[in-house]
């Protein structure tokens, strides 16, 4: 267990607190958690005043660079227009006061961020990707009751008010936003990297004529707002929007995603029951393209269209699923052409404006069962900017019974895996306990491919049944909190979870507000006692992935004979060692690189030179090894080797991703880079015909991410 400063943590807010596992527990959240705040903790920056009270912790969120922002209640303040703070941090080591009710309102004079009775900071805080918040509060002193909330938000240290209730919209002709930005939901709001931000704005007087055009999706910069759609608005050659959907995401471009009904009454072209409802696009200085809409053609089908007999056809999509490159997945209903009611009848898609592609069917098979897909959970499904795809289905046919009838399959289409089966042994748990149905269920995805889910496990010994789950690619299913974990929160003192929580709806980036991109999982932690906490969990994250061993799996062979005395090898040496290998280790991520490699098997003292190549090849002779790398090559670091090991980056060199830079190839999310070692060999093997006197480990293939 680390050493803690308890006395710190409990009076005097300037510790790293730590929580650990009491014996035997299996979960992530028990035995490597991070507790950030807790009852009864000192608040950081508001000296004699402790976390706690009724309602004391909400749902945190987190950015790509794993800063969560939350909000608590408070004890020891001057009563209740103070009682409540905004934190930001990672730990508690690092955590900061963002705001707290009672202060002078960000950029107003004479206004404070109170009601005249209470508090009057709102819940449900949002954070962008790269750190920017967006919060609400009602206001006193020179408001009115038609101007005293407000959306503020920014970077900390430079907030500022986003939009005003009141305010005159762009693009209308004196009307005024009436929305009370007191407490809002963070389903259709939210604010992307560039400072774009998206909510639903209800608007009165000016051009407003009753409820026909009295609403709309709104985004854009502070001072520079714009309508994505209105009620009212005239869209495709004559029709008219006559309701708001359901359906409103950002993504990190600063498009929109959002779904409408059209009137059949009103307009030059009304539309029919049959084709009313439409999923668009809205690019910031393009409009509104389309991404598919009722009545058209199913792609992937023999004559089937999106159509349902009760024409009440609709789109279905999950929390977060619209990405950076403007693609979302959906599901939906089909009708006609070679759809067979009950069979065939739904499909999923993922595409954009430019089209959609048919994922998976209603009736095809289910990856790693000997079943077939029936019915996907219309609300879980999931697309992360690789494309990748994630989502929930019950399964028909084969063997499956009541007992596993149900799954969730992840992956790339056409490459899907089983992430985890109703009845499957539950990882992490005692003997006896099972994974349960598995749809229903919050679901999340990132860009490392990893999916988050919460389930309700069964079987004799399933006890305190909630646990929360992740599947990461090559690693599997790991355990990260289940209901009855024991938390330590003061010396000696462990407490039961009782319920946790995060929050999935989408941070403008195609990730759940509580699930970053690197893997930290932010949750609010409720104990059987009533107190509570905020945590984060570091789920496993690889590094990055081994390939090229010479003369197996297409590579070509070592050139001398030399062949590496197993996989994960290059090709042996003069030391006979069995060849040398390089592995990865850290997180490669632009916001918080801390990706090393470090070799074995090399010569003893052998200088050495870490490469990285944009592409690969299946093997060129490199001396007196094989190099994969390829494309543009770039030299990143040369030490030498002690005892036939070496680590990149060295004490004091710049992270892998800023060497990169430094050296002509800046990174970006989404790229791979393919690394190798090599290495001095001054003893040239007999009967080799190269002379060159050097070596190459294996290689690494890494994904950097955002």
């Amino acid at each position: 267990m680390s050493t803690i400063n308890w006395k710190h943590a409990l009076a005097l807010g300037a510790a790293l607190p730590f929580f650990a596992a009491a014996a035997n527990a299996q979960s992530l959240a028990s035995t490597s958690g991070n507790l950030v705040a807790t009852d009864g903790w000192n608040a950081p920056g508001l000296p004699g005043v402790t976390f706690g009270g009724s309602g004391n912790f909400d749902i945190p969120v987190i950015d790509a660079n794993g800063t969560l922002l939350f909000r608590s209640r408070l004890i020891g303040t001057s009563g209740p227009m103070t009682e409540r703070a905004l934190f930001y941090g990672t730990t508690y080591a690092n955590l900061a006061v963002l705001v707290q009710s009672g202060d002078p309102a960000p950029t107003l004079a004479g206004v404070t961020l109170n009601t005249a009775s209470g508090q009057g900071l709102g819940g449900s805080p949002r954070m962008s990707a790269n750190g920017l918040t967006f919060w609400c509060s009602s206001m006193s002193g020179a408001v009115t009751t038609s101007d005293d909330t407000a959306i503020f938000g920014g970077a900390p240290g430079s907030l500022g008010i986003l939009v005003r209730e009141g305010d005159v919209m762009p693009g209308t002709t004196g009307a005024t936003l009436t929305t009370s930005f007191s407490n809002l939901s963070q389903q259709p709001t939210g604010m992307q990297s560039g400072g774009r931000m998206l909510f639903q704005g209800s608007l009165a007087g000016g051009d407003v004529s009753g409820t026909t055009n009295n609403t709309g999706w709104i985004t854009g910069t502070p001072g520079n707002l714009e309508f994505a759609i209105r009620k009212g608005d005239t869209v495709l050659g004559g029709a008219v929007v006559s309701a708001l959907g359901f359906i409103s995401q950002m993504n990190d471009s600063g498009q929109v995603l959002h779904e409408e009904t059209l009137s059949q009454t009103l307009g030059s072209n009304p539309a029919t029951a049959s084709n009313d409802k439409v999923l668009f696009v809205f690019t910031p200085g393009a409009g509104n393209s389309v991404v598919v809409r009722e009545g058209d053609a199913a792609p992937g089908t023999v004559g089937a269209t999106f159509n349902i007999a009760s024409n009440s056809w609709s789109v279905n999509t999950g929390a977060c699923t619209f990405n950076r490159n403007g693609d979302t997945i959906i599901s939906a209903d089909l009708l006609n052409g070679d759809v067979i009611a009950t069979i065939n009848d739904r499909g999923v898609y993922v595409g954009g404006t430019s089209g959609l592609q048919l994922a998976v069917r209603r009736g095809d098979a289910a990856p790693g069962t000997d079943g077939n897909i029936d019915t996907v959970n219309n609300t879980s499904q999931c697309l992360n900017n690789a494309g990748q795809i994630a989502f929930e289905a019950t399964i028909v046919g084969g063997t499956a019974t009541t007992a596993d009838d149900s799954g969730i399959w992840a992956g790339s289409i056409g490459a899907l895996q089983l992430v985890a089966r109703e009845g499957d042994p539950a990882p992490g748990t005692s003997a006896g306990e099972l994974i349960g149905q598995t749809t229903g269920w919050q679901e999340m995805m990132n860009d490392l491919g990893q999916v988050l889910f919460n389930n309700s496990l069964t079987g004799a010994a399933a006890g305190t049944s909630s646990a929360l789950y992740a599947w990461t690619p090559g690693l599997g299913l790991t355990l990260v909190i289940r209901g009855g974990d024991q938390i330590e929160t003061s010396p000696g003192v462990f407490k039961d979870v009782g319920s946790f929580g995060g929050s999935q709806f989408n941070n403008g980036d195609s990730a759940g507000l509580s699930f970053s991109h690197l893997g930290v999982v932010a949750l609010k932690v409720t104990f059987t006692d009533g107190t509570g906490g905020i945590l984060t969990v570091q789920l496993p994250v690889p590094s990055g992935v081994n390939f090229c061993t010479p003369g197996a799996g297409g590579v070509a062979s070592c050139p001398c004979s030399n062949p590496p005395a197993s996989g994960g090898r290059g090709c042996d040496n003069s030391s006979a060692t069995g060849g040398a290998s390089v592995s990865p280790s850290g997180v490669p991520s632009l916001f918080g690189d801390t990706l090393s490699f470090t070799t074995a098997g090399e010569k003893p003292t052998a200088a050495s030179i870490l490469l990285s190549g944009t592409t690969t090849i299946a093997g060129s002779v490199f001396g007196q090894g094989i190099r994969c790398a390829n494309g543009v090559l770039k030299r990143l670091y040369l030490h030498n080797a002690s005892g036939g090991s070496v680590s990149f980056p060295g004490v004091g060199d710049p992270s892998v991703s800023a060497r990169h830079l430094a050296n002509g190839d800046p990174l970006s999310g989404g790229m791979h880079r393919y690394y190798q070692v090599y290495y001095r060999d001054p003893i040239v093997l007999g009967g080799c015909v190269p002379t060159s006197t050097y070596n190459a480990t294996d290689a690494v293939d890494v994904l950097w991410l955002p």
